[in-house]
């Protein structure tokens, strides 16, 4: 239910108490929330996430962002592997702030080859950006993935100097992952 605030709107100090003691109260109610949707969306805490059947819709789709996509192989702990990784991370880091938002994601190469083959990006390591709304539509890079090359290809995306590609059908289909069987139940 809404608090309405009732003292004067030009006193910023007395706003400020007035919204930090309530968004204190909110936000230590919703912690055991939160840990519970992070067990069941890793997805979301995590620095590069993986883009599946299940995380598409959080990370990608769903998301008022670009999404920087770098289609790679899996590494033996399951994640990227490090090196790309680390490069991803890095630029993530360089575009954290900006008048476009740019979302950061990983494909894995093997299991998603229709997805990465309508992007043109099946030739692991390779950097695409898609983007959703009105219009699906993508532009790939054709360098090799390293820090210089990815910070080139996202400078042209962001001054509008790529070529993008329509996908008339919406975003290419990802193989469908089976949600945790604690999901499932409700």
């Amino acid at each position: 239910k809404p608090i309405k605030y009732d003292g004067k709107m030009g006193d910023i100090r007395e706003i400020f108490e007035f919204l930090n003691k309530y968004q204190e109260t909110f936000a230590m109610e919703n912690s055991a929330a939160d840990e519970e949707l992070a067990q069941k969306k890793p997805w979301l805490s995590e620095a590069l996430p993986e883009l599946t059947s299940l995380s598409a819709q959080d990370i990608c789709y769903g998301a008022d962002a670009w999404c920087v996509i770098v289609a790679g192989k899996r590494a033996a702990d399951g994640k990227l592997e490090k090196g790309l990784l680390d490069t991803m991370v890095a630029s993530k880091g360089k575009h954290a702030s900006g008048s476009v938002k740019l979302a950061f994601m990983w494909v894995d190469a093997e299991r998603e080859k229709t997805f990465t083959s309508a992007l043109g990006i099946e030739a692991a390591p390779k950097v695409a950006v898609l983007r959703t709304g009105k219009r699906t539509r993508y532009a790939k890079s054709e360098d090799e993935v390293t820090g210089a090359n990815l910070e080139k290809f996202l400078e042209r995306v962001l001054n509008s100097d790529v070529q993008y590609t329509n996908l008339k059908t919406g975003p290419p289909e990802l193989t469908k992952i089976e949600p945790p069987a604690e999901e499932k139940k409700k």
